[in-house]
């Protein structure tokens, strides 16, 4: 088990500092499962992007922890930032707003079902 992980790299790859990355990381705990599940899916699309530019930059057998946990906290942050433009002004399409009310049900019925 590698437990030496390089921290700055992690910074370096997403762009974001420790304090966002622990942002991100609770806000994955509040995610139902269904969204969970959606980062994840996420994950795969941030790799596959400009044909696999992520992956061709960042990617090197002796970092992959790294790298896999990158593009974790990437995809948590589209995601995030996907919800929080729920809270403004901006214009939402109307698929965008399915899904933003999907995910708050998924929300209200995973509290309900834990109480």
């Amino acid at each position: 088990m590698k437990l030496n992980y390089d921290i700055k790299l992690i910074e370096q790859m997403t762009g974001f500092d420790k304090d966002k990355i622990y942002l991100l990381t609770e806000y994955f705990s509040t995610l139902p499962l269904f969204g969970k599940i959606e980062v994840f899916c996420k994950m795969k699309e941030i790799e596959e992007e400009n044909e696999g530019g992520f992956f061709l930059q960042h990617y090197n057998i002796k970092i992959v922890g790294e790298y896999r946990y990158s593009l974790f906290i990437l995809a948590l942050d589209s995601l995030y930032q996907f919800e929080r433009n729920r809270y403004s002004k901006k214009k939402v399409s109307s698929y965008s707003r399915r899904k933003l009310e999907k995910l708050r049900q998924l929300r209200e019925m995973e509290k309900s079902e834990s109480s």
